[in-house]
């Protein structure tokens, strides 16, 4: 089987350009699957056709996006810059979780996780939804940490 390589989308901040691709994954909520790619330092989501061809940018001003998650319509994206955003169908941020006001915590590697507070992200670098959209988001530390954020059971 012979493989074939192909690269796309040079470094920049232009449409079709990103800095520091990080987080990919297939998109599945649209009429054809498309490649979703967290553009880091642009601080930007975008989607790619599966040929590398650029289709448009999803959503802008995040805090350096690491990886995304989907349950149905749903995207959560971990942002190194402490929170987790939850985006709708239309990509309309409609929650942010876990938002440290601590800056100096954002992105720091050598923070210790006992000194993040309960409930907030120092550096969430990734993200999962399970079936019951319980959200698993890991923080980058050198230790590292996880945190599971458990939909709340609706009242009877």
């Amino acid at each position: 089987m012979a493989i074939t390589r192909e690269a796309f989308a040079e470094k920049g901040n232009r449409e079709g350009q990103l800095d520091c691709s990080h987080g990919l994954t297939l998109d599945l909520r649209y009429h054809q699957p498309l490649l979703l790619v967290c553009d880091r330092e642009n601080r930007r989501l975008c989607h790619f056709d599966p040929d590398g061809k650029y289709v448009g940018t999803v959503t802008q001003h995040l805090h350096r996006p690491c990886q995304v998650s989907f349950k149905g319509d749903y995207a959560v994206v971990s942002e190194l810059e402490g929170r987790v955003t939850v985006l709708d169908g239309d990509n309309v941020p409609i929650a942010f979780l876990g938002d440290n006001p601590q800056k100096p915590q954002w992105a720091n590697y050598d923070l210790d996780p006992r000194d993040i507070k309960a409930g907030a992200f120092s550096a969430a670098h990734g993200c999962f939804i399970d079936s019951d959209a319980n959200i698993f988001v890991s923080d980058w530390n050198r230790t590292g940490r996880v945190t599971k954020l458990a939909k709340r059971k609706s009242e009877s």
